[in-house]
């Protein structure tokens, strides 16, 4: 005859402490597994045929945003970059689809920005989904992304 025997408290503890540390594992494997994408991108539409579109990029910690506009109809386009957590005085050059787009020199606090707008006068060619930003510092490709 089979007698089942009544878990110890001990025994209890034990298998608490098992799950616990598997579920501890088991989100810090999604944070790691999170924190090493790149390239990620986000579209928006916006009412009204406005066009926004985004590419979000990584090169270990230093995170680069590039964001382009279609505002009224295309009457109105803009392009903006900037990078967070960049080493200081570097200059980020910045191309979409092989257009320099322009430069943005890294501060003390690793932040750069750039804003283009041809409502200012400023040139911004039209973009499509699917433009490929590449960003370079001193020659050499650091960091690429999709506008989307």
């Amino acid at each position: 005859m089979n007698v089942t025997q009544t878990p110890t408290i001990q025994d209890l503890k034990k298998e608490v402490t098992m799950v616990s540390r598997r579920n501890i594992l088991c989100t810090l494997a999604l944070l790691i597994g999170f924190s090493m994408l790149s390239g990620t991108v986000e579209a928006r539409s916006i009412p009204g045929n406005n066009i926004k579109l985004l590419a979000s990029m990584r090169a270990g910690v230093t995170k680069g945003k590039a964001k382009y506009e279609e505002i009224n109809n295309n009457t109105r386009r803009k392009f903006s970059f900037e990078v967070e957590r960049g080493g200081p005085g570097q200059t980020a050059v910045v191309s979409v689809n092989g257009i320099p787009m322009g430069n943005a020199t890294v501060n003390n606090l690793g932040r750069a920005k750039f804003e283009l707008d041809t409502r200012l006068g400023q040139s911004v060619p039209q973009f499509a989904s699917g433009a490929i930003v590449v960003v370079r510092v001193n020659g050499n490709i650091v960091m690429s992304g999709t506008l989307r």
